[in-house]
C-alpha cells in the first residue's frame, strides 16, 4: 500500500480511528476489547476466547519464524560453504553446496535468486554444460524477461551470454541483447543503452560482424557522450576493452594497442581472474592478427597463467589449444604438439574446447602425424558445434581442418561439399584463417570466385596484418590448379624470399608455400625452429634472472649476492614472480611453461 498517496492516508487513518473508538467504549462498558461482546474475568480486558485465539496466533508466529530462521540458516550455512569453496577454487563443491542451498524446503525467493546466480557462475567456470541450461532459462524468465530493464537485468544478461558462447550458442545472444535494448529505450535509460550497445557489438565482433559492430560501438560512444555531459564529463565515452576492439575494427591498430594495454590494467585492478584471463587472451586475438605474434605469445602465457592459478579447467584446456595453434603459427609444431596433450589431459566436454580442440589438434596431429592425437581430436559433433555458434572464424578454422583430415584420406569429395558449406556460411563477412586458400586448393571452381571475393574485401580493410599474404599464397594455388606450375613456383620462391614471412614469424604460411615446390628446393623444414624457453613480457628483466638462479637451486642470500641486491627485494621479486606464474613455492618454477626449456 502507497501511504505516500493522501486519499489513502485519510482513509486508513479514519478506520484505525474507528476502530480505537469501539474499544474504547467496549472498555467503559466492561466488555473484551477485542471481540466488544463477551465480558472478560475480573482484572482483565480480553475475554477467555480472544486471549486464546492471541496466544494461538502468537504460537503460530513464533513458529513460523523459527522455521524461517532455521531456512535461513541452513541456506546461510550451504551459501557460506559455497562461496569458501568458489573462493578456492573448488569449483565443483561450491556447485553441490549451491544445489543443496536450493533444495531447502521454502527458501524465500531472495534467497533463491542470489544463490541461483552464484550456482550459474560455479557451473560456468567448472565448465559443466549439462547442468547450465535450466539455470539459463530460469535467469532469463525471472530477470531478463522482465517489464524494466536495469544493471540487475544486464549483469543477468553478461552471464547469460558467456555461458551460451561457452555451448556454441553464440547467435542466440543478440536476440537478447536486443530485446533488452528495447526495454532500455522505452525506459529512455542513456547510460545502460550504451552499454547494451558495447554488449552487442563485442558480440558481434565475436561473430566476424565488424561492419555491424563499428556501428554499434559508434552508436555505444555517442551515447556515453551525450550521458556524461549530464553527469561526469570525466567518464570514457566507451571502457578500454570496447575503444580497443572499436580501434582495430577500424583499422587504428597503434590505438588499439594502448587501449588493449589499459584493459589489462584496468581489468587487474578491479576484475576477477575469469576476467583478467578473458583481458589478456582478446588482447593477444588482436596482436596475432595484426601480425604482433611476440605480444600474442606473452598474452595468451599470461591468459593461461590465470586460469591455471584460478583452476578453471575448461579454461586451461581452451587456453592450451589456442596457445599450440600460435605456435603451430609461428612453426613451433614439436612445442604445439606438446600443448595439445596438455588440453587433452583435462578431459573438458564443454562444446567451444571441442571445436577448438579439432581445429587445432587435428592439423597438429596430421603434422606429427599421431595417430592417437587425431583420434581423440576428430570429434564428429565439432563440425556441428561450429556451425551452429555462427562465429565465422571458429566455421573457418574448423572447415580447414576437417578438409585436411579428408584429403589425407584421399575423400577430395567430402573436402569440397564442406567447403562449400563453410565459404557460403561467412559470406558476406571477412573470412579469416585459411579458408580461402584452402577453397584454392581443393574447393570448386564456383566456390574459388566467392573465397576471391571474400579475401579482396578483408584485403581493402587492412583490418589484419596477415591478409595481404593469405591472398598471395591464394593466388599461387589457383596458378597450381590451372596447370601455371612455373608460375606457381616463381610466386612461392618470391614469398620465400618476402622479408615478412620470416620477420613476422608466419612460418606456417612459408610452410605451405614451400609445399609447392620440388623436394630439393624447399630448404630448411620448419620442424627444426626451437621456441624461446620464456617470453620477455611476462617476467621483468631482473624477474627472470631471480628465477633463473632460483631454478639452480640458489638460496635467497646466493642470489641476492650474486647479484649484488640486498636479500628482502629477493623476496619482494619472488613473490612477484610466483604471482605472476601462479604458482606458490619457488619449487614449482620448472613445472611452469615459462621456464620449461624444450
Amino acid at each position: 500500500m502507497n501511504l505516500a498517496n493522501p486519499v489513502l492516508v485519510r482513509v486508513t487513518r479514519t478506520a484505525y480511528e474507528r476502530v480505537a473508538n469501539r474499544r474504547k467504549r467496549a472498555h467503559a462498558a466492561g466488555l473484551c476489547i477485542t471481540c466488544c461482546t463477551e465480558r472478560p474475568e475480573a482484572k482483565h480486558s480480553v475475554c477467555g476466547a480472544c486471549s486464546a485465539k492471541a496466544t494461538q496466533r502468537t504460537l503460530q508466529r513464533r513458529a513460523v519464524i523459527r522455521k524461517r530462521t532455521k531456512v535461513h540458516r541452513i541456506v546461510e550455512l550451504h551459501e557460506r560453504a559455497g562461496n569458501d569453496a568458489f573462493a578456492r577454487y573448488f569449483y565443483e563443491d561450491a556447485v553441490r553446496h549451491f544445489e543443496e542451498a536450493l533444495k531447502t524446503p521454502e527458501i524465500e525467493d531472495g534467497d533463491r535468486e542470489r544463490v541461483f546466480k552464484r550456482l550459474a557462475s560455479a557451473v560456468f567456470l567448472q565448465g559443466d554444460v549439462t547442468n547450465e541450461s535450466p539455470l539459463l532459462a530460469h535467469l532469463w524468465k525471472s530477470s531478463v524477461n522482465t517489464a524494466e530493464a536495469s544493471e540487475k537485468t544486464f549483469e543477468t544478461l553478461k552471464q547469460i551470454g558467456q555461458q551460451c558462447w561457452l555451448e556454441c550458442r553464440t547467435e542466440e545472444v543478440l536476440p537478447m541483447i536486443a530485446r533488452m535494448m528495447e526495454q532500455t529505450e522505452a525506459n529512455n535509460d542513456t547510460l545502460l543503452l550504451k552499454r547494451l550497445n558495447g554488449l552487442m557489438a563485442s558480440y558481434l565482433v565475436i561473430l566476424g560482424r565488424y561492419d555491424e559492430a563499428a556501428s554499434c560501438f559508434s552508436a555505444a560512444s555517442t551515447q556515453a557522450m551525450n550521458t556524461t555531459k549530464e553527469h561526469d564529463p570525466h567518464v570514457p565515452s566507451l571502457s578500454y576493452f570496447e575503444q580497443a576492439l572499436y580501434s582495430t575494427i577500424i583499422g587504428r591498430t597503434d590505438n588499439a594497442r594502448d587501449y588493449f594495454e589499459r584493459a589489462v590494467q584496468a581489468a587487474q585492478r578491479g576484475g576477477n581472474g575469469f576476467s583478467i584471463s578473458s583481458t589478456w587472451e582478446d588482447y593477444a586475438w588482436w596482436a596475432k592478427n595484426l601480425g604482433e605474434l611476440d605480444i600474442a605469445k606473452a598474452g595468451y602465457e599470461q591468459a593461461l597463467f590465470l586460469a591455471r592459478r584460478h583452476n578453471i579447467q575448461w579454461r586451461i584446456s581452451y587456453l592450451c589449444l589456442l596457445y599450440a595453434d600460435l605456435l603451430a603459427y609461428m612453426g613451433y609444431y614439436e612445442r604445439a604438439h606438446e600443448y595439445v596433450f596438455d588440453a587433452l589431459a583435462h578431459d573438458v566436454r564443454a562444446p567451444k574446447v571441442a571445436v577448438v580442440l579439432a581445429a587445432v589438434g587435428i592439423p597438429i596431429a596430421l603434422r606429427m602425424k599421431d595417430e592417437q592425437m587425431l583420434a581423440r581430436c576428430m570429434e564428429s559433433s565439432a563440425i556441428g558445434f561450429a556451425f551452429q555458434s555462427g562465429e565465422s572464424g571458429l566455421i573457418g578454422h574448423v572447415a580447414v581442418a576437417f578438409v585436411r583430415l579428408y584429403v589425407s584420406r584421399g575423400d577430395m569429395s567430402k573436402a569440397c561439399s564442406l567447403l562449400h558449406r563453410a565459404i557460403h556460411a561467412v559470406q558476406g563477412v571477412e573470412a579469416r584463417q585459411e579458408l580461402a586458400i584452402e577453397v584454392a586448393r581443393f574447393g570448386s571452381d564456383t566456390d574459388i570466385a566467392l573465397a576471391q571475393t571474400l579475401l579482396e574485401k578483408a584485403e581493402a580493410t587492412h583490418r589484419f596484418g596477415d591478409m595481404i599474404l593469405q591472398r598471395e599464397l591464394f593466388d599461387m594455388f589457383v596458378s597450381q590448379r590451372h596447370g601455371r606450375i612455373e608460375e606457381a613456383r616463381a610466386q612461392a620462391r618470391k614469398l620465400l624470399k618476402a622479408q615478412k614471412v620470416g620477420v613476422l614469424s608466419w612460418y606456417a604460411y612459408a610452410d605451405l608455400a614451400r609445399s609447392i615446390l620440388p623436394e630439393e628446393h624447399r630448404g630448411i623444414d620448419s620442424e627444426v625452429r626451437h621456441e624461446e624457453p620464456f617470453s620477455n613480457i611476462v617476467l621483468t628483466q631482473r624477474e627472470r634472472e631471480v628465477a633463473l638462479l632460483a631454478l639452480k637451486g640458489l638460496t635467497n642470500r646466493a642470489i641476492a649476492a650474486a647479484l649484488s641486491i640486498r636479500e628482502n627485494t629477493i623476496e619482494k621479486h619472488m613473490t612477484a614472480i610466483m604471482h605472476r606464474l601462479g604458482i606458490r613455492s619457488r619449487h614449482q618454477l620448472a613445472e611452469t611453461d615459462a621456464f620449461r626449456v624444450p
